[in-house]
């Protein structure tokens, strides 16, 4: 589990996010979606 987390922090933040149904996690994977386009 923490493997998948070091290499998949993107995923791993989307699963926290729907598990925590938090309203800014969309927000969150979006910010780290455009970091990893540049």
């Amino acid at each position: 589990m923490i493997a998948f987390f070091l290499f998949y922090p993107e995923s791993s933040l989307l699963i926290l996010g729907i598990l925590q149904n938090s309203p800014d996690f969309l927000l969150m994977y979006r910010i780290l979606s455009r970091k990893r386009e540049l």
